[in-house]
């Protein structure tokens, strides 16, 4: 099952698997008429070390390993800005920018975005001093807990969203507002905050 092509066809009427960049560039590649109802939770991509322990700790010259999916390295170094290790270009929105979008790099951090997403847990436990990035679910299989083991772990704030998404001509629906003010409750939010111990971060955005 393809959810954005069935849900543009009408086999669904909406869908809850994607963040709101990845919806826009949905949108973008292929025309969908779609609209966010609402964001639900955040899975949230953190940076992991063996040995580094905190920002503080971090050494020139560090390397940092991300995936190759360009799609992850504006979220990445989002996270590498918001916390002064990093510097992006003037103007360029930090969801689309790229390695060479670094404009200052202090500490002369080293990049390496050669390796699939999926692998990253095993270089964190292989490379000891290296600042690893990794998205939830694979830090989850891989038996980390974001909350306590990330140095840099995104909160609610960021861009990065599961949202609701529906057809246009949909999104003054009474039962998929419903369905989003289900999902906002407080009863649902805490079951999130419960279930998946921070690896999942409830939001109301």
């Amino acid at each position: 099952m393809l959810p954005n092509e069935d849900l543009s066809n009408g086999t669904l009427d909406a869908n809850y698997f994607q963040h709101i960049p990845y919806l826009k560039d949905q949108k973008k590649e292929f025309g969908y008429d779609f609209v966010n109802l609402g964001g639900i939770h955040i899975e949230p991509m953190g940076i992991y070390s063996k040995n580094i322990k905190s920002v503080d700790d971090i050494k020139e010259g560090t390397t940092v390993l991300l995936s190759r999916s360009v799609a992850d390295h504006g979220r990445v170094l989002a996270l590498l800005q918001n916390h002064d290790l990093i510097k992006i270009k003037e103007g360029i929105d930090p969801v689309s920018a790229t390695l060479d979008d670094i404009a200052e790099n202090p500490l002369n951090l080293k990049f390496d975005a050669s390796i699939e997403a999926g692998l990253l847990p095993e270089f964190y436990n292989r490379e000891e001093n290296a600042l690893v990035a990794i998205n939830t679910n694979y830090a989850i299989e891989a038996g980390l807990v974001p909350e306590e083991d990330a140095i840099i772990l995104e909160g609610s704030d960021s861009p990065y969203v599961n949202v609701i998404a529906a057809r246009s001509e949909d999104e003054n629906n009474e039962n998929l507002q419903t369905l989003v003010e289900v999902l906002r409750s407080e009863e649902i939010q805490d079951f999130i905050k419960e279930e998946y111990d921070g690896a999942v971060v409830p939001v109301s955005k």
